[in-house]
């Protein structure tokens, strides 16, 4: 019987027996090592595809000089410019350094710097310098001492530019709006209104989008100025130009709203227009705020109210609003709404004739333009 094999016996001689660890070549370090390494003759080694450059087959070698004019006449450059440039650039300069020499001097002088003072032209050179026309000439020689009475004639002016009394409604062109008085800017005025309402954040996004878009910027400048001669001059054919225009405008806002939010913002906008519009006339007018009365207000909010919602406001709906915010209330508010007197409407500079005509055809006249107003829409 054949003896078994002990597999313990064969597990212990292969514990015992040691193994060598395989040995890593070492990277190449020199060129030549790295050849015999790849075991290639060359590096980098040519395509089989390519083959040594030949310069027999070109048929002939050109000069750099041949090159520079060919590559002028394949793509030309332009040099006149820079030929006329550096001419202004040296009249430039002969004209500085003749000019300088009038100033500075060329002869040598102690320095002074130490006693931190700096070096001074004679004053024979500093008049003759003074006596060339370019110095003369300067704005800054051109200032003199204003007598008190060229004070008073320029703070009559200016103070008259802020009297609604003393300015005229510059003038309807077709094709450009009417500039606002006083140097207002129509996008601070619809920004400052946008501030003192209570939107949430969502709807202001896109209320800003469209309340200080071009359309509602052209709706505010010429409601302004309609409003202006309806209280301060008489003015018929401007005021229908004006209305044409404001309709206009609307009407590219209006198609410009998307329908999801065309409701909500239109029953918000009559009002913010009004607010705008009244804002205008007391940063325009600070020397008129006592023209700008609660009749007034209430006259603009009923305005806007027609033309764009189509019906009045709520009964003194616009003693609601965020007048702390606006900066700014008519100067009898709180009181009673101030009755139309012998003087002409609030803030009319005409007369009693003016007025009752004016009121007489009012509502006739506003009831026309609404019934505009919707056939254009």
């Amino acid at each position: 019987m054949p003896m078994r094999k002990n597999t313990m016996d064969t597990f212990f001689v292969k514990e015992n027996v040691e193994i060598l660890p395989k040995e890593t070549p070492h990277p190449p370090v020199t060129f030549e090592e790295f050849l015999k390494f790849e075991k290639v003759d060359d590096w980098p080694q040519a395509l089989t595809s390519e083959s040594m450059l030949d310069l027999s087959e070109i048929p002939r070698v050109w000069t750099e000089e041949e090159i520079i004019d060919d590559l002028q006449k394949s793509a030309p450059f332009e040099l006149e410019s820079l030929d006329r440039m550096e001419l202004l650039l040296d009249e430039f300069c002969d004209r500085l350094m003749y000019f300088s020499s009038y100033i500075t001097s060329p002869e040598d002088r102690p320095s002074r710097i130490p006693d931190n003072l700096f070096h001074a032209p004679r004053k024979e050179i500093l008049d003759k310098a003074a006596e060339f026309d370019a110095v003369r000439l300067h704005h800054s020689r051109s200032k003199k001492k204003k007598d008190v009475k060229e004070v008073l004639a320029e703070a009559e002016q200016a103070s008259r530019t802020r009297n609604i009394d003393y300015v005229s409604f510059p003038g309807f062109r077709q094709k450009e709006l009417t500039e606002l008085p006083s140097q207002l800017e129509a996008p601070q005025l619809l920004n400052k209104v946008t501030e003192a309402q209570s939107f949430n954040r969502g709807f202001l996004q896109l209320w800003k989008k469209l309340f200080y878009s071009e359309a509602s910027v052209a709706v505010l400048q010429d409601t302004f100025w309609w409003y202006f001669l309806e209280n301060f001059e008489h003015n018929s054919a401007a005021q229908d130009k004006l209305f044409t225009r404001i309709a206009d405008s609307y009407i590219a806002l209006f198609f410009s709203t998307h329908s999801d939010i065309r409701d909500k913002f239109f029953k918000e906008y009559p009002r913010c227009l009004a607010q705008t519009v009244y804002l205008t006339f007391c940063e325009a007018f600070p020397e008129s705020y006592d023209r700008i009365t609660e009749q007034f207000v209430s006259e603009l909010a009923s305005l806007t109210s027609e033309w764009i919602a189509g019906v009045k406001p709520p009964m003194a709906e616009w003693r609601k609003w965020p007048w702390e915010k606006l900066g700014h209330k008519p100067d009898d508010f709180g009181g009673n709404i101030v009755a139309l007197s012998h003087t002409g409407a609030p803030g009319s500079r005409h007369g009693s004739d003016f007025t009752k005509e004016r009121h007489k055809s009012r509502k006739t006249r506003h009831e026309t333009m609404n019934n505009d107003f919707a056939i254009l829409l």
